[in-house]
């Protein structure tokens, strides 16, 4: 029904210029570049909570060794503690007049390696 409307729509009487066009394949070609759009987008999703979670651990990691450096713990045991906490990260410590602050870094593999994001995070607290 809808064939021959649109057939009496679009072509006046004496006119062959609309044909009946066989439009099977267009759907797959759609559904092809909307999957690849939305495989796009899901792994844009992925690499922004990839990283998210990296800042999170980092953070954690920092608070964790200044608060154990400032209740006297020794420097190895800290960085055994952020090595368990967030592995394969790079650690400094500074030590103040009377705080002490730790930087953690670590650059984040999986999903996002081909970005070369380094995520960083550092605490401080007063020493004891």
């Amino acid at each position: 029904m809808f064939k021959k409307l649109r057939h009496k729509l679009f072509s006046s009487p004496n006119s062959n210029l609309c044909r009946m066009h066989d439009e099977s394949g267009a759907v797959t070609a759609e559904a092809a570049v909307a999957s690849l759009s939305i495989a796009t987008l899901i792994g844009a999703c992925l690499s922004v909570l990839v990283i998210i979670h990296a800042h999170f651990t980092v953070f954690e990691a920092a608070r964790t060794g200044s608060r154990m450096i400032a209740r006297g713990e020794s420097e190895q045991v800290v960085y055994e503690k952020i090595n368990d906490l967030a592995p394969m990260a790079q650690t400094y410590i500074d030590y103040g007049f009377d705080s002490v602050t730790v930087w953690v870094n670590l650059q984040p593999i999986g999903v996002v390696s081909w970005l070369q994001t380094t995520v960083s995070s550092h605490s401080t607290s007063g020493l004891e």
